[in-house]
Formats: C-alpha cells, sequence, structure tokens
C-alpha cells in the first residue's frame, strides 16, 4: 500500500485497479489518504471500473459530504482515467512539483500512446460489429432454412395424402367397374340363354299347333276306331307336358332375369351413391387441406414481417444503448476538462502566489545587508572614534557608489527572477493549450467515432432493408410464377380432359344407338309375338266356343265315355296352344300311373291326373298377362346402360382427376427443388461476399 501512495501507477497498476473488487478499492482508497471513506467504497459495492466512473454528483450521493474531499477525490478520479496519479493531501511542495514533473511526462506519453489506443479501439470496435452482423446474418439464414424445411415436409405431407387420397378413390371405381362389368357380362349372357330358350319355346309350339291338328284328327279318327284312343290321348298328354315344361322354363328365366336387372340397378344406384360420397369426401379433404396451406401461408407472410421488426426493434435497442455510452463517455469526458481546467487553474495561483512569495523573500533578503550596512554607518558616523583604513563614510561618494553598485545587482536578480517567472508562465500557458488542445481532439475523436457507428448502423440497417427486399421481390416472382405455371397447367389439363370427354361421349352415342336400334328390334319382336298371342287367343276363344258334339245328353256309358273323351281332346289342344305351364306343374305332371280301360267296357274313365293338370292350367291362365313388360324391361335395360355408362364417366374423371394430380405434385416438386437452390445459390453468394464488404468499408 505505501508503493501506491508513494510511486506512481503503472499500465499494470491501472489495469489491476480496473479489477479490484469494492474491499480492495476501500483498501488501497484507504491508503492513498481517503482512511475515513473506506466504509463507504464497501458499503456501497465500488468495484474498480465503477470508481473510475464516479461524478460529483455520485460522490455526494454515496456520503463526500466536504467540498474539498469531493474536488481532491474527482481529481485523482480524473488522473486515474487519464493514466497518472496526483499529489495526494500531507505531501510537501517539493513532492508536488515532482508529481507534476512525472504527470507531464506520463501526459506526453499517453498524448503519444492515444492514437494507437484509438486506432485499436476503432478495430475491436469494428470487429465487434462485424461479428454482430455475422451472428444476425446466421440466424437469419438458420430461420429461413427451418421455415424452408418446415413449408417442404409440410408440401411433401399434404402432397402424399392427397396422392393416397386420389388412389384410393381410382382403385375403388376401377374394382367397382370391374364388378360391374362382370355382372353385366353374366346378365348378357343369362339373357341370350333366355332369348335362345324363348325362341325354341318359339319354335316347339309353332311345332305343337299342327301336332293339335293332326291330334284332333286322329281324335276324329279314333271315334271311328277305338283301338286309337289310347295312343292318340298318350300324344296329347306328351304335348301338353312339353309345351308346360317349356313354359316355365320361360317363366324362371324371365323372373331370374328382372331379378338380376333389379339387383344391377340397386348396384348401379348404390355405387353412384357410394361415389359421389367419395367425391364429397375428398372435396372436403382437399378444400381442408387448401385452408390449412392457406392459413400455413398466412403464418408465413405474417411471420416475415415480425421477424424483420424484431430484428429492427432490437438493432434501435443495440443503437440507443451505444448512443447512451457515448453520451455517458462525453459527459466523462466533459468531466475530465473541466477538471484538467480546475487543475491548471488552480496550479497557476500556486505559482503565482509561490512565486510573489519568492521575490519578496529574495528582495528582503537582498535589502537586509544593504539596511544593515546603512545602519551600521550611520551608528558609526554618530560615534566620535575615528575612521579605520578602507572604512568609508555613509555620505560619501564611495558610499554611494557602492550602494549604486548593489542596488544594479539587486535589479540585475530580480530581472532574472522575473524572467524565470514569465519563462514559468509561458510554459504553463503552453500546457493549457496543449490541454485545451488535447480535449478538442478527444472531442473530434468521439464525434468521429460517433459518426463512424452511425455510419456502420445506417449500412446495416439499409443492408437488412435491402435483403428484405430482395426477399419479397424474389418471392414475388416465385408466387407469380407459380401462378402463372398453374394456369397453364390447369388450361391443359381442362383441354385434355375435354378431349377426353369428347371422346368417351362419341363412343357413347355409339353405344346409345346400337342400345337404340336392339330395343327397337326387340319390341317389333315383341309386337309380332303379341300379335301371334292375339290370333292364338281369338282362335282358343273360337274353338272354345264352338262344340264338337250335339246338345243331346247321353244315355249310355258308351256315350259318356265318348263326350268325355272328346272334351280331354279338346282340353288338351287347348292347354298345347294356349299360355305355357308354370315349373310346378311340369313336376307334378308325370305319365298316368294306370291307363284307362278298353272302350265298351261297362266301367268309367278315371281322370284324375287330367283333372289335376286342367286346374293347373286354370290357376296359370287365371293369371293377367302383362303388356307392358316389354316396354318396362326396355327402360329397365337403358337405366341400367346409363348408369354403367354414367360410372364409366365418372371412373374417367377420376382418372382424369388423378392424372391431373401427379401432373401438378411433380410440377410442384420441381419448382420447390428450383426454388431450394436458389435459396441456397443466394445464401451462399451473401456468405461469400459479405465479409469482403466489410472489410472494405472497414
Amino acid at each position: 500500500m505505501d508503493a501506491f501512495s508513494s510511486t506512481p501507477r503503472h499500465s499494470k497498476e491501472f489495469s489491476r485497479l480496473s479489477a479490484m473488487t469494492s474491499h480492495q478499492v476501500g483498501q488501497y482508497m484507504a491508503a492513498c489518504g481517503f482512511a475515513d471513506y473506506e466504509h463507504i467504497f464497501k458499503e456501497h459495492n465500488i468495484s474498480g471500473d465503477r470508481l473510475l466512473q464516479l461524478t460529483n454528483e455520485d460522490l455526494r450521493e454515496i456520503g463526500f459530504s466536504k467540498v474539498g474531499d469531493r474536488l481532491v477525490m474527482q481529481q485523482e478520479i480524473a488522473g486515474l482515467r487519464a493514466g497518472r496519479r496526483t499529489a495526494w493531501r500531507g505531501e510537501s511542495f517539493e513532492e508536488k512539483v515532482q508529481a507534476e514533473k512525472r504527470c507531464k511526462l506520463w501526459q506526453e506519453e499517453a498524448r503519444v500512446k492515444e492514437p494507437l489506443a484509438e486506432k485499436s479501439e476503432l478495430k475491436s470496435e469494428e470487429a465487434k460489429y462485424k461479428r454482430k452482423i455475422q451472428k444476425l446474418k446466421q440466424r437469419w439464414a438458420e430461420d429461413l432454412r427451418s421455415v424452408r424445411g418446415r413449408l417442404c415436409r409440410a408440401m411433401t405431407v399434404a402432397c402424399a395424402r392427397e396422392d393416397g387420397c386420389m388412389g384410393h378413390a381410382v382403385l375403388k371405381a376401377w374394382q367397382r367397374h370391374v364388378a360391374e362389368a362382370h355382372a353385366a357380362r353374366a346378365a348378357r349372357q343369362e339373357a341370350a340363354l333366355a332369348a335362345a330358350q324363348a325362341a325354341a319355346n318359339a319354335a316347339a309350339a309353332q311345332q305343337a299347333a299342327p301336332v293339335a291338328n293332326d291330334g284332333a284328327t286322329e281324335a276324329l279318327l279314333a271315334l271311328l276306331s277305338a283301338s286309337c284312343g289310347r295312343s292318340a290321348q298318350l300324344a296329347a298328354l306328351r304335348a301338353w307336358h312339353f309345351a308346360a315344361r317349356q313354359a316355365r322354363h320361360a317363366a324362371a328365366h324371365e323372373a331370374e332375369l328382372r331379378s338380376q336387372e333389379e339387383k344391377a340397378t340397386q348396384r348401379s344406384t348404390a355405387a353412384l351413391a357410394q361415389l359421389r360420397n367419395q367425391l364429397r369426401a375428398l372435396r372436403c379433404q382437399g378444400t381442408r387441406v387448401a385452408k390449412r396451406n392457406a392459413q400455413h401461408r398466412a403464418l408465413v407472410a405474417l411471420f416475415a414481417p415480425f421477424s424483420v421488426w424484431l430484428q429492427q426493434t432490437r438493432e434501435a435497442r443495440h443503437a440507443a444503448r451505444l448512443r447512451a455510452e457515448l453520451e455517458k463517455a462525453s459527459m466523462h469526458s466533459v468531466a475530465a476538462l473541466r477538471s484538467s481546467r480546475a487543475e491548471v487553474q488552480a496550479f497557476r495561483a500556486v505559482g503565482r502566489r509561490s512565486a510573489c512569495a519568492a521575490a519578496s523573500r529574495r528582495a528582503l533578503l537582498c535589502l537586509s545587508p544593504l539596511v544593515s550596512a546603512w545602519s551600521r554607518q550611520a551608528k558609526a558616523s554618530l560615534s566620535t572614534r575615528r575612521l579605520r583604513p578602507g572604512e568609508v563614510l555613509l555620505n560619501s561618494g564611495e558610499a554611494a557608489k557602492r550602494a549604486q553598485q548593489q542596488l544594479q545587482q539587486l535589479r540585475a536578480q530580480h530581472a532574472e527572477q522575473l524572467e524565470a517567472l514569465e519563462r514559468s508562465c509561458t510554459e504553463l500557458r503552453a500546457e493549457a493549450s496543449q490541454a485545451r488542445m488535447a480535449a478538442a481532439a478527444a472531442a473530434r475523436r468521439e464525434a468521429r467515432v460517433e459518426n463512424i457507428a452511425r455510419r456502420h448502423e445506417n449500412a446495416a440497417r439499409r443492408g437488412e432493408e435491402l435483403a428484405a427486399l430482395l426477399a419479397c421481390t424474389k418471392a414475388w416472382m416465385g408466387e407469380v410464377l407459380l401462378a402463372r405455371s398453374t394456369a397453364a397447367l390447369r388450361k391443359e389439363a381442362e383441354a385434355r380432359v375435354a378431349e377426353s370427354l369428347a371422346r368417351q361421349r362419341l363412343e357413347s352415342r355409339g353405344a346409345l344407338h346400337q342400345a337404340w336400334s336392339e330395343a327397337a328390334e326387340k319390341a317389333r319382336q315383341a309386337a309380332q309375338l303379341e300379335r301371334q298371342l292375339q290370333h292364338l287367343k281369338e282362335e282358343i276363344q273360337g274353338e272354345v266356343v264352338r262344340p264338337e258334339f250335339d246338345g243331346s245328353r247321353p244315355t249310355t256309358a258308351l256315350g259318356i265315355e265318348e263326350r268325355l273323351r272328346r272334351a280331354d281332346e279338346a282340353k288338351a289342344r287347348l292347354t298345347a296352344t294356349s299360355w305355357p305351364r308354370s315349373s310346378e306343374v311340369e313336376e307334378d305332371i308325370s305319365m298316368p300311373s294306370h291307363p284307362p280301360r278298353h272302350m265298351g267296357d261297362a266301367e268309367v274313365l278315371q281322370l284324375d291326373e287330367v283333372l289335376t293338370a286342367e286346374a293347373a292350367v286354370q290357376a296359370d291362365r287365371s293369371d293377367p298377362i302383362d303388356a307392358e313388360a316389354p316396354e318396362r324391361w326396355r327402360d329397365e335395360v337403358v337405366a341400367a346402360r346409363e348408369g354403367r355408362k354414367g360410372l364409366f364417366i365418372a371412373a374417367l374423371n377420376e382418372q382424369a382427376k388423378y392424372w391431373r394430380a401427379q401432373a401438378w405434385h411433380a410440377w410442384r416438386r420441381v419448382l420447390l427443388q428450383e426454388r431450394c437452390k436458389r435459396l441456397d445459390s443466394l445464401l451462399d453468394r451473401k456468405k461469400a461476399t459479405t465479409p469482403r464488404s466489410a472489410r472494405g468499408k472497414g
């Protein structure tokens, strides 16, 4: 501690002081002569850095009540800032003068080293700003990469979902189309079989008519010959059995065809409803995905200005902090100038007072021998003793010459002292002018530093604004290109879909014309069959009304047998030429278990099987003939074809949508890859060019 109070501080000691704690600062101040205020530094936790920043108001607040102590403390703090140390209380004048000389030497050294220190500080500030700019750019690039990665992942997930949904829908439509094609093929085969069976039935019916006529002739001949009755009855029963079986098969096939047509229509309607529901679900899902993408884009668009605003606020906060630091530094420099001016004025007053005191002392010392000599001469003149050899009377000329010589010597000494004082005054004036020049140079340096910092801030802000503008323009250009390419792809897809629809319309038109021609042919055939049926009905009614025997009542058993035989033959003809039988009748009818007895026997012919067949025929004839069946069948066929055509068109639309989605996904993936490559190249270019520009500015 004695070394601190006796010797000036070195630069190492200065750095050690700035790193001191409050306890060490209190001990240092106590060793320097401020033992009364040691507890103040410890209580207020004043470290070395804070000690160098204390002002007059701070000293008064922490407890320096005396003005003199505050002034001395300010001078010491100013000396510590300037790298020197002033004389403490309790030192002598010579020590103060030596301290002043040492301070002058330190000031000269500091003045020589100050430009180098300023250059190093400027370089450190510039390097710090460059590091901050590089950190900001790296953070901005990382934010861009993270946002770009999230966007790419979201777009790939959305595209994968869309592809999966479209593929699922197309697969379902293809499966339904295949099932409908199989069902339609089976229906066509069954319809062909039914048509073949109907043609066979018609041929059998046409062949049965002459057979029935022959049977009638045979019945007439059987009246003449009793031996032929059994064979005629057997032939009639066989023909009737064949016709009933054909009718049953035709009715069963027609019922099965109708049930299959109803099932096909139900399946087609259910498939259409399911397809519509799936299309609605896909549309809803597409709208949700589009809304989600729009919200994501809106969030990204909102995030960009917020990020720019955040960077601007950070830069503004940093600029405000820098301005506050510069203002504080300027205030400290003004306080240092004031303290240096006060020191110079105090030194001038002390030097002036010391010079006056020294001149007065020396004048008194110079005049004291003259006065003493004069007093001695006056006393000697008053005495009565004789003059010794070499002595001169006071009022003699020699005494006057000696006095003049002494006065001239005193004047010369006084002139030399005045010249020395003038030289010291000129030196003090030169020191004051140098101090003023140093203060002005410090102010200029501070202004230059502030201007350089402001220029750097403006350049950084301008660079950020230009980067944001460039990013906005790039994004706008990308959106414009994306919109144009999307419109072009949409037009191409619409043209392709229109071409495919026109082609399908032409094909469906040809199919419809063919179906209409087939339906017209079937209608003509149905009309011909209806006309034949009506003709047969008229013939049957004529045969039933016209009796083949007289109105007399038979009186013998032979007559009764004859009449019953003729009635059976008429019924056989009617059943052979009229409406076909059902399948149950075919199963029930069989050959008679016991043939009738010969004609002429005394017992009556048993006709239980014939009566059962007649009841079945009457039950079949009791059902009304459906005249609208061909038209309904034609309508159902047309409806089924329309349903199949709608399914085919829906499948084509789904396939076109799938192709369009695939093309859109491929184009969007290529565009995103190009944009990512462009952004990476732009970031690499910025990273490569930014340090060079910063070095050029420095």
